[in-house]
């Protein structure tokens, strides 16, 4: 794997006309249930249908249908206007896993009609929204490290390698040179919130002119997290 995972972290809030989802990031351990609530705004009954699927980090963050390692109940719903249903989240795979796994689940409303412009016409659009489910335990923990570093394209680019069973984002860390003082105080907000999945390669690359002119190119760096990892 040979990038960062920034996609991931780019969810924000939903709430739109169609549905609203809460939450849209999720983490639970194989022995807890979790919850998702979703709400109908409009003023229409609304049907949603719902689809599990496992990212695969190792295919580029590809997404495969899921087994039936964790379950969604009630896997379709059909809400009354401004009516709310709890989605419960129920894992029904191994009680011990190597690594910390990451989930989509995908609700899907009915096609809606959209005036098509400059015509008069409509098409039918079908609006899908993904909810992102992160199973791991407390041995799960990420090991982020920085195996190299080197100049291209008038980038500094940066090999971090997550050695760890557990994922990590990129927030979570400030970059720092060999006497502990940051080079960037938010990575995050120059590169972007980068996730590191389990046993995973990334490379972050930073503008050469957000280096300050007196940085030591040949000195080596180190991601420090900002905070403790839970245990």
């Amino acid at each position: 794997m040979t990038r960062g995972f920034l996609w991931l972290m780019l969810i924000i809030p939903i709430t739109c006309k169609a549905l609203v989802i809460e939450p849209l990031v999720l983490e639970m351990n194989h022995q807890q249930q979790g919850q998702i609530i979703i709400s109908n705004p409009t003023a229409q009954p609304l049907a949603v249908d719902t689809q599990v699927f496992e990212i695969d980090f190792a295919q580029e963050g590809s997404l495969l249908e899921a087994d039936n390692a964790l379950l969604v109940y009630p896997p379709a719903v059909l809400l009354q206007p401004g009516a709310k249903q709890s989605i419960r989240l129920i894992w029904q795979g191994a009680g011990t896993m190597d690594h910390s796994r990451s989930f989509y689940v995908r609700f899907t409303t009915p096609k809606i009609n959209v005036v098509a412009t400059p015509s008069t016409s409509r098409v039918d659009v079908q609006i899908d929204y993904n909810a992102l489910i992160h199973i791991a335990d407390k041995q799960h923990k990420p090991l982020i490290a920085i195996t190299d570093q080197y100049v291209e394209s008038q980038s500094l680019v940066l090999k971090v390698e997550n050695q760890g069973s557990g994922y990590d984002s990129l927030v979570n860390y400030t970059l720092t040179d060999a006497s502990n003082k940051p080079v960037i105080a938010q990575l995050a907000d120059s590169v972007g919130n980068v996730f590191f999945p389990p046993m995973s390669t990334s490379h972050l690359r930073i503008p050469l002119a957000e280096l300050e002119s007196s940085f030591n190119f040949s000195a080596p760096l180190e991601l420090k997290r900002t905070s403790l990892i839970k245990d």
